[in-house]
């Protein structure tokens, strides 16, 4: 008898510390694998997409940190590389440190307590000593263009600082950057978090306000992605 109330309890008890809700706050980091830009990687590996995805070159890995409150969710991934292997970098620096990354803000929701859905915006930031302007961090450059691009980005910070009267950097750039939008699916497991996640950036500026770009054009520059985590608390 105590055998099958033991194991009545454990089959009641399990699923409950499984599938319940982790409350209010949640705080958790880990890993994050990122598959690059779809164009990029056709551009560099060729177009066979099978070949591709099994291509250690197509992905770049870092870290990952997320905080949740009631319904909103903030979140960061970075990750870690040389301006070679992260901007397409063949400069003098090619092999200086890059931190690069994406920070997003928006909401998520517990199915059950056992999925997790978000949606969030936010811009890119990128940090190399490889830069050789005023600014080792760049917040909303795009890299599309490669760091060939970054002479015309530093410029464009310059004049928006002098044709509004602005004296920072960093409010500069937030309100020059694209925004990108972040979907996430994860499973929780306990105080696991297994993922996938999509980044798409738009045409979406603070500075244009021009809201109805927040819906992205294509997705050949998007990219998919998967991360492990544990929750903190």
């Amino acid at each position: 008898m105590k055998k099958i109330i033991t194991l009545m309890l454990l089959v009641l008890i399990v699923p409950a510390m499984i599938f319940a809700g982790r409350g209010p706050v949640d705080f958790s980091v880990g890993a994050n694998a990122q598959y690059r830009p779809f164009s990029v990687v056709t551009e560099e590996l060729g177009d066979n997409a099978f070949e591709n995805w099994f291509n250690i070159d197509s992905y770049k890995f870092g870290a990952e940190t997320r905080f949740k409150l009631s319904v909103l969710e903030f979140d960061s991934v970075t990750w870690f590389g040389t301006a070679e292997d992260l901007a397409d970098y063949s400069g003098s620096d090619s092999d200086a440190l890059m931190l690069d990354g994406y920070t997003t803000a928006g909401v998520s929701f517990d199915l059950l307590g056992l999925v997790r859905i978000g949606l969030g915006g936010g811009p890119s930031f990128t940090y190399s000593e490889a830069f050789s302007g005023d600014n080792t961090l760049l917040i909303g450059w795009t890299r599309d263009t490669s760091m060939n691009g970054y002479s015309d980005f530093d410029q464009s910070i310059q004049d928006y600082k002098t044709t509004n009267d602005v004296d920072s950097d960093l409010l500069a750039m937030l309100m020059l950057a694209n925004f990108n939008i972040r979907l996430t699916a994860d499973l929780m497991v306990g105080p696991l978090n297994v993922g996938l996640n999509m980044i798409m950036p738009t045409a979406f500026s603070i500075k244009e306000g021009n809201w109805e770009e927040l819906i992205p054009s294509s997705l050949d520059d998007a990219m998919v992605g998967v991360s492990l985590g544990i929750a903190l608390f």
